[in-house]
Order: C-alpha cells, then structure tokens, then sequence
C-alpha cells in the first residue's frame, strides 16, 4: 500500500470516528433521560452497534500506527536498497569454491524436452448405440 493510500485511509478512519463519536455520547445521554423499556431497548442495541464501530476503527488506527512504526524501521535499515555483503578474502574464495561444486553438479543434469508438437489421429465416425 502507498503511503498515499495510508494517508488516505488513516483521514478517512479518523473522520469516521469525528462522526461515531459524538454519536455514542448522545446516546449515553439519552439513556440518562426517562424513557420507555422498549426506548430503552431500542437505544441500547444503537449504542452497542456505534460501540462496536468505534472499536473497529480503533483498531484499524493502531494497525495503521504499527504499520508506520514497521516502515520506519525498515527504512532505517536501508529499504529499499540491500547493499552486498563485504567479507574477508578467504570468505570470499571458499564461497566462489562451493559456487564452482554447485555448478559442476548441476551440469551432470539435462532438462527433458518440451514437446513443440502433437498429432491426433481420429477414427471414422460412429453411429451411437441407444
């Protein structure tokens, strides 16, 4: 994802919440006013539903935190580039060596071949038996 996109997501996220928000405190208030069981009820289901909201944009804000956490991390540690690795000489030879084994081993393979072609050969038609 961009971090044109995370921005995007995060203000959006964010103004999510501006709007849930202020929608649950009206309703705490309304549960503090004399109201019938059935109100009640009805205002309660709302209450719990704009909770459960808030909660999943909540969590969707500390996931995008934790991603841009993640990627400062790994910019810190040179992403995107992966430099090549120095090592001594004889690091380096011993390495060069197995290369050399490794690449002795694999020419005492072939590849199969592909097929480049097919030929079907049909019979004559038959009437069908019923």
């Amino acid at each position: 994802m961009s971090a044109t996109t995370m921005i995007g997501l995060r203000k959006e996220i964010d103004d999510a919440l501006a709007v849930v928000e202020p929608q649950i405190r009206g309703l705490g208030d309304l549960m503090k006013v004399s109201l019938s069981p059935p109100t009640v009820e009805q205002v309660n289901t709302e209450l719990a539903d704009h909770d459960r909201r808030r909660d999943r944009l909540s969590k969707v804000i500390a996931a995008l935190d934790a991603v841009d956490v993640a990627m400062v991390a790994l910019e810190t540690d040179g992403y995107p580039a992966m430099p090549k690795a120095e090592v001594a000489a004889a690091v380096y030879a011993e390495l060069q060596e197995q290369l050399a084994d490794i690449q002795a081993a694999i020419n005492e393979f072939e590849s199969q071949p592909i097929a480049v072609s097919i030929s079907v050969s049909l019979g004559e038609p038959a009437d069908k038996v019923l």
